[in-house]
């Protein structure tokens, strides 16, 4: 049954999107995952397979999943990001597991 299935909320994880020190310069901006958990986090991400097709063609793009691991109290770089994706909402869906439970969490980042 649904009510026998612990909902855990979660915590101490975030997405970060830092400019470049000259935001004129129209540079990519990077996008961070800040683990500040105590402890290790096995995570699933996805990465660009083809950015050039969405550049041209202006449409979603298949992203593949891989297995990272981010270390207790750090910052990870995940990609770079161009500004001319602000005008679409910019979805980051972080999987994890952590003392054997699965976690989910979706960052939605839009203007």
């Amino acid at each position: 049954m649904i009510k026998d299935i612990p909902l855990r909320k979660v915590e101490d994880l975030a997405i970060a999107i830092i400019p470049p020190a000259d935001i004129a310069s129209g540079e990519l901006w990077d996008v961070y995952l800040l683990n500040l958990h105590p402890a290790t986090i096995a995570s699933v991400n996805y990465s660009p397979k083809d950015m050039a097709r969405w550049k041209e063609k202006k449409e979603n793009f298949y992203l593949p999943p891989f297995l990272r691991r981010y270390q207790p109290q750090s910052v990870q770089l995940i990609e770079p990001l161009q500004p001319t994706l602000f005008e679409l909402a910019n979805e980051y869906w972080v999987s994890f597991s952590m003392d054997e439970h699965l976690f989910d969490k979706k960052y939605v980042c839009s203007r």
